[in-house]
């Protein structure tokens, strides 16, 4: 309704804001559907320089290409993210959240000392300043770890993950926090 809305009164930056949060709905398909409203957003962010808009739909289409798995393409389109969010002042959730995906990306392809530094320059800008990014920054550091085989420090950042997501007793992140930390007593062969 509200892009139907923004269309109707030709809104350009409320066109802009309800593309990129159609696509973050549609990303949990994993099924191509999120694209287009990512790619009519960016389009139109760029035509008027909304820096905002662009700076989501940037950062939200390199997350959802992570997920895809398409980690060349989202690389660019997460560096293009903080470059548009530094513009608005360095909004440091959205900076912190992609350089935590571009750390992941990294990760995923097997370039363990380019995800560290992305990692680690995730969780500076984050600490302290953003709770649920730095539990997520912390999530991320301890599935490096377990990827390089270092238990202790894995454990150690998914504790503190958890912990900064208990609040959330019934979230998918304490979920997801959990099973990482079954999946690491298993590898180490320690009990819990």
């Amino acid at each position: 309704e509200s892009l139907r809305m923004a269309r109707s009164l030709d809104y350009k930056e409320g066109i802009t804001n309800a593309l990129w949060v159609m696509g973050w709905i549609h990303s949990t398909r994993l099924d191509g559907s999120a694209a287009p409203f990512y790619e009519e957003g960016m389009e139109l962010a760029n035509a008027i320089d909304y820096a905002f808009g662009a700076a989501h739909i940037y950062a939200f289409y390199g997350m959802y290409k992570v997920a895809l798995g398409e980690y060349e393409a989202a690389k660019p389109l997460l560096l293009t993210g903080i470059g548009w969010a530094n513009r608005l002042g360095g909004d440091t959730s959205l900076i912190g959240r992609c350089k935590g995906y571009l750390g992941q990306a990294e990760m995923l392809e097997g370039n363990f000392t380019q995800a560290r530094t992305y990692l680690d320059e995730s969780l500076a800008i984050q600490i302290n300043a953003n709770r649920n990014g730095t539990a997520e920054s912390l999530w991320l550091q301890g599935r490096l770890a377990l990827r390089e085989g270092n238990h202790a420090r894995a454990l150690h950042c998914f504790k503190e993950s958890l912990e900064l997501y208990r609040r959330y007793a019934t979230s998918l992140w304490v979920t997801r926090g959990l099973a990482y930390l079954v999946i690491t007593y298993s590898a180490s062969g320690q009990n819990a």
